[in-house]
């Protein structure tokens, strides 16, 4: 009887604490009203190497922060961490870099360029993106006051509202690749 209670414990304490790190997170966004988002099946890891933090996922990296390094002027983000392509610079991964980084080389592996990646980087006076580039998301280069010229390359194909606020662009040349112009781009 002793051992068949002890059992019962036993099971009882297991899914209790199981269960605890689930109503933590319930708890957690009942307070602030954010949902934890779920990561994709894809999704390995989240790590930081002395450049970037990234995410990776089964056949692809995507950098979700630039780290600061002082001194550097210009950025060229690598085509591929740890073995595996990047093909994604995440949102808010250049967000008010605090450094004197005007230059930005995005290789050929990136296919998107998510929701405000580059927000308010407003010394970064010239970027490269690659035709391989199919998505810029909404707000993207927004704030990026010190940039002048741009080229949307072919391969474009959507580009989110408000990608371009608040830039001093004087022209723009959209490919006609692109066939969606979410509202204020």
């Amino acid at each position: 009887m002793k051992r068949i209670l002890l059992l019962t414990l036993v099971v009882m304490l297991c899914i209790t604490l199981c269960s605890c790190d689930t109503i933590l997170k319930k708890a957690k966004s009942m307070v602030t009203g954010e949902e934890e988002p779920e990561m994709p099946e894809d999704y390995i890891a989240t790590l930081e190497n002395d450049e970037y933090s990234y995410e990776l996922y089964d056949d692809y990296v995507k950098i979700i922060k630039y780290l600061v390094k002082d001194g550097d002027s210009a950025v060229t983000i690598p085509s591929e961490i740890d073995g595996k392509p990047v093909t994604v610079i995440g949102s808010l991964c250049f967000h008010d870099v605090e450094t004197d980084v005007v230059t930005v080389n995005i290789p050929s592996s990136v296919i998107t360029i998510e929701e405000s990646a580059f927000y308010y980087a407003d010394k970064l006076t010239s970027i490269t993106i690659p035709d391989t580039v199919t998505s810029i998301g909404s707000g993207a280069f927004s704030g990026c006051t010190s940039i002048t010229d741009m080229t949307i390359p072919e391969g474009v194909t959507s580009i989110g509202s408000y990608a371009f606020e608040n830039v001093n662009i004087t022209s723009l040349v959209f490919p006609s690749s692109v066939s969606y112009i979410s509202d204020y781009a």
